[in-house]
């Protein structure tokens, strides 16, 4: 895939984002999970500390963002 300057800035900007490695676990969880379609897929999480990391991933990504934007008073869970 060839991305264009702004592709390029965009892809560099996530790079840097403090939540990059939870946003790509994210995203694998996401994808294992549409691919099981109905069947059970069962997660073996590290230590409760890294599975409430997980868990947060998109609530910390929204707040990272927030937090770009220079919002004040946004409040994600």
């Amino acid at each position: 895939v060839q991305l264009d300057a702004e592709g390029r800035a965009l892809l560099e900007e996530d790079l840097r984002s403090p939540c990059t490695e939870e946003i790509a676990v994210f995203q694998a969880f996401s994808r294992a999970i549409r691919e099981g379609g109905r069947k059970f897929v069962v997660m073996d999480t590290a230590p409760t500390g890294h599975t409430l990391l997980l868990l947060d991933a998109t609530g910390a990504y929204h707040r990272d963002i927030a937090r770009q934007m220079g919002e004040t008073g946004v409040h994600f869970t």
